[in-house]
């Protein structure tokens, strides 16, 4: 493939007496497809509890993810440059070789960042109260199970429909405390519980049950940033105007930001 790519783009194909000449402009898929094609040595597959290796191909990062920051550490290349990819071979950018590999939104978001932002979010919710009501009990089940109760009377009002059955702590994933937790379903859900939360965080701070302003700020600025971010790219074409591209990075530095927020809130 990719010696037929280079011909493309310097011989060409001609078609009627015209040459038309191709570039290679990106390669979308999931984390391990791009592990796979690109020989990337630096990937989430590093990550660990017992060495502390590089897990990020785009910069120097390890498995502390230290550097958050709008401007992290460069990094060279993720594969072994004295024995490249093949696509590496592909003409593309000298400067950002690694640029080529472009990351897969739905796994990204929905079934990445996204579904992990709402089981924490609905975790936190339940341990606040949120989902209590007088004479209600206090475990974690019960309270799950009201939030699920919440979101699907939106679900009807708005007339969307979810295959999450209920929310628990097997179909978060949160079997202890300190579990990472993510949320199960289809990448949908991952929509349209961020789209519920939006809603009800809004009734939160309106009501807030202690001092939880920063707490629930964050939370909100998280989901809008993601939905805003998401709904610039399913409402647009392939390439964006320049104004709807800025507003997009925009909205998804807002999310990372109302993540940061969250953690240093807590």
């Amino acid at each position: 493939m990719a010696s037929e790519l280079r011909h493309l783009f310097y011989q060409g194909v001609e078609i009627n007496s015209v040459v038309y000449h191709f570039a290679l402009i990106g390669v979308k898929g999931d984390a391990e497809f791009h592990v796979e094609a690109g020989e990337f040595l630096r990937s989430y597959s590093n990550v660990g509890t017992t060495n502390n290796l590089k897990c990020c191909p785009d910069c120097e990062a390890d498995d502390n993810f230290g550097d958050v920051s709008d401007n992290p550490v460069g990094a060279s290349v993720p594969w072994d440059v004295s024995d490249p990819p093949p696509l590496a071979n592909v003409p593309y950018s000298d400067q950002y070789p690694a640029s080529l590999y472009k990351r897969d939104m739905f796994h990204v978001i929905k079934h990445g960042v996204g579904r992990e932002a709402t089981a924490s979010i609905l975790l936190l919710l339940s341990y606040l109260t949120y989902f209590d009501f007088p004479g209600d009990s206090r475990n974690l089940p019960d309270r799950l199970q009201r939030g699920f109760k919440m979101f699907k009377l939106w679900c009807e009002v708005e007339a969307k429909t979810s295959s999450m059955k209920n929310f628990t702590k097997a179909n978060l994933h949160f079997a202890k405390k300190s579990s990472f937790p993510y949320m199960g379903g289809k990448g949908s859900d991952t929509t349209w519980v961020l789209m519920w939360l939006d809603f009800f965080l809004h009734c939160c701070l309106r009501d807030m049950k202690g001092d939880h302003k920063t707490l629930l700020t964050a939370m909100l600025q998280l989901c809008q940033g993601t939905l805003n971010y998401l709904g610039i790219m399913h409402s647009h074409d392939l390439w964006l105007p320049r104004s709807c591209a800025q507003f997009m990075v925009k909205q998804g530095l807002s999310s990372f930001k109302g993540i940061l927020l969250l953690c240093q809130g807590l």
